[in-house]
């Protein structure tokens, strides 16, 4: 099990919980339904290597590849075709930094300056790249990654995600609200309510939304992620209802018309010595905008989620270990 220690920035005594805006919650108890299937481990792979295919549910068949050097991958997002690929790592102790690919992850170059990244974005082309990092601000770039220029205020930020033309940003905080832009970053509007948010993810056109976040608990040891919801939006943010299973998550990524969703999920640890943190979980998939959830991939340290325009191909990224790039047959 590889467990991820939660810092104490991560951690927040919140309010009674709501999706933000004019939010909504389904009746049913048990919001979005989880399918769950089994799923095997390449054999011939080292520790922790999940290369090769897992047995899914349905069309969640999935054929893993790893790819990219062993690091501490908080995000990662693609262009519309899988081909460009933008990644980032590093946290407040071990600062690193943005890096590309323009081979589906077969090489990779590092770009930007040392920070704490802590996500990424990409337009459909791959040319506008935003990224954000924790404890400072939101970057953009117009010339996939070659240079950068600072927008937004230092903030804890966990997330950003981008519409197909670089024009629509949606960025996320923890603590915070999620804010959203129509100028490419130059202003910023506060949506949601304030929440432990860990991701957020945009249709192409900017329209569908999709956030993730954990629900902190207080126990004598401190606050522990106690699960979590996924909430969507079909009005740019306006609007937001709650679906998804109770799952602490740490990423979303959505297809070009929203239908297609994968998010990555992760539970909780308390160790001998009353620390608290993230400990393995899931990749889930969804095909029908996130009302119903598929389990897929074996249990790990997954950290970030990225997914093509037609959803068909996707990466995944291991803090503290490595990305994998995947694939699923069209429906």
């Amino acid at each position: 099990m590889r467990n991820i220690r939660l810092t104490a920035s991560r951690l927040f005594a919140l309010a009674l919980f709501s999706c933000g805006g004019r939010a909504t919650q389904p009746k049913d108890a048990s919001v979005g339904s989880l399918e769950t299937g089994s799923d095997s481990e390449d054999s011939g792979g080292a520790a922790g290597d999940v290369s090769g295919a897992d047995s899914g549910v349905g069309n969640q068949v999935i054929a893993w590849t790893r790819t990219a050097h062993w690091n501490y991958w908080t995000s990662v997002a693609s262009s519309s075709d899988g081909a460009k690929l933008v990644a980032a790592a590093g946290d407040l102790l071990n600062i690193d930094y943005v890096y590309t690919s323009v081979d589906s992850g077969a090489t990779w170059t590092q770009t930007g300056t040392a920070q704490a990244w802590t996500s990424v974005a990409s337009s459909a082309d791959g040319t506008k790249l935003v990224a954000a990092s924790e404890g400072g601000g939101i970057y953009t770039s117009v010339d996939s990654g070659a240079t950068w220029t600072q927008t937004g205020t230092r903030e804890g930020w966990t997330s950003v995600a981008s519409s197909a033309d670089g024009t629509k940003l949606v960025a996320a905080s923890e603590g915070g609200g999620i804010y959203t832009s129509v100028d490419s970053g130059a202003t910023w509007t506060q949506t949601g309510t304030a929440q432990a948010w860990t991701s957020v993810a945009s249709s192409a056109d900017g329209t569908k939304l999709v956030a993730g976040f954990t629900l902190p608990t207080r126990t004598s040891s401190g606050y522990l992620p106690a699960g979590g919801y996924l909430c969507t939006s079909a009005d740019s943010g306006a609007a937001w209802t709650q679906t998804g299973p109770d799952v602490g998550w740490m990423s979303v990524a959505s297809s070009a018309d929203g239908s297609k969703l994968v998010a990555a999920g992760a539970g909780a640890f308390t160790d001998p010595d009353g620390i608290s943190g993230y400990s393995d979980d899931y990749l889930y998939m969804s095909t029908d905008s996130g009302v119903t959830w598929n389990q897929t991939a074996i249990q790990d340290g997954w950290r970030a989620v990225a997914s093509s325009a037609d959803g068909t191909k996707l990466v995944a990224a291991v803090y503290f270990g490595y990305i994998y790039t995947g694939s699923r047959p069209a429906p």
